[in-house]
C-alpha cells in the first residue's frame, strides 16, 4: 500500500518481503519532473525562488530531521552574503509565533554546513541523528526543561523550527546542513516559555551547534 501522493509513505513490496518506508534515496524514485509554465517578466523571480528550494526545500511530516530533502538540478549555491538577504536577528524573530525567516546573531547566520562527507543517503541521516539528540539533550537542564523551544508533541504540536538537510555537494557525495528559523511557541500550543527562557534555548543551540566539530557556520 503506498500512503501518500508523493510516495513518502509505507511501501508493501509484497513477495513475502518487509514493507519499507521512504523513498530509496539515489534511485530512480526519488526524482521527479517539475514542469513551470509562468510569464517571461516573471523570469528572475522564480529563478530566486527555485535557488531557495534547493538551499532550504524540505517534504514531508518528518522533514525537520533531514527526510524529505530537495535537490533541484543547475541551481546556484546560495552564499553567506546571499543569505543576509532573507535573515533578521535572533530577538526579532522571536517577536513572532511561526517562522518569518532565518535568524543570525553577532556571530552570523544561524546556518551552519557539514565538513564530513557522506557516500550514502543513511550514513549523512544517522549523523544528523546524532546531533538532533546531542543538541536537544543540551537543552533539558537540571530543573528546567527548555526543549519545548526545538518543538514537542501535544495536541497542539510544534515542529522543529531547527532544520537539518541532506544536500549532494558531487555526484554520489552527501553532506549535512542545518538551519534555523526561530519563533516565539504559538499560545494555542498548550506550552509556554518565557522570552528568557526562549533566548536561553537558542543561546545554548548555537553554542552547541558552534562547538561541534563536524559543522561550521556558514561564512
Amino acid at each position: 500500500m503506498d500512503t501518500s501522493y508523493a510516495w513518502f509513505g509505507l511501501i508493501n513490496r509484497g513477495n513475502g518481503l518487509p514493507n519499507r518506508s521512504g523513498i530509496k534515496a539515489g534511485a530512480r524514485e526519488g526524482t521527479r519532473q517539475l514542469s513551470l509554465a509562468f510569464p517571461n517578466e516573471l523570469q528572475s523571480r522564480m529563478e530566486e525562488v527555485m535557488t531557495l528550494i534547493h538551499a532550504f526545500g524540505l517534504l514531508g511530516s518528518r522533514s525537520r530531521g533531514g527526510w524529505g530533502a530537495l535537490h533541484v538540478e543547475g541551481m546556484n549555491v546560495l552564499t553567506a552574503q546571499d543569505m543576509q538577504k532573507y535573515a533578521r536577528s535572533l530577538a526579532d524573530c522571536l517577536r513572532y509565533d511561526w517562522a518569518i525567516s532565518l535568524a543570525k546573531d553577532n556571530t552570523g547566520l544561524l546556518v551552519w554546513q557539514g565538513t564530513q562527507v557522506f557516500n550514502t543517503w543513511d550514513k549523512a541521516m544517522t549523523s544528523i541523528a546524532r546531533h538532533r539528540k546531542t543538541v536537544r539533550t543540551a537543552l533539558k537542564l537540571p530543573g528546567q526543561d527548555l526543549r519545548p523551544a526545538l518543538g514537542f508533541a501535544t495536541p497542539g504540536r510544534m515542529p522543529s523550527p531547527l532544520r537539518w538537510k541532506v544536500m549532494a555537494s558531487a555526484p554520489g557525495k552527501l553532506t549535512m546542513h542545518a538551519f534555523a528559523l526561530p519563533h516565539a511557541i504559538p499560545a494555542e500550543g498548550g506550552v509556554t516559555m518565557s522570552a528568557i527562557d526562549l533566548n536561553a534555548a537558542w543561546n545554548t543551540v548555537t553554542n552547541i551547534l558552534d562547538g561541534t566539530r563536524d559543522l561550521q557556520r556558514l561564512e
